[in-house]
């Protein structure tokens, strides 16, 4: 039972890290959106 509960746990973290990843990564592209067309802009 411990075991599995620690095996749940693990994939929980994994879950949750490579959700955290996305939403890093969607913030980044987010970014680079805005000033990609903030550059625009300026030209």
């Amino acid at each position: 039972r411990r075991l599995a509960d620690e095996m749940l746990g693990i994939d929980y973290n994994v879950t949750e890290n490579l959700r955290s990843k996305k939403h890093v990564k969607t913030l980044e592209s987010q970014h680079s959106l805005a000033t990609f067309s903030k550059k625009k802009e300026r030209n």
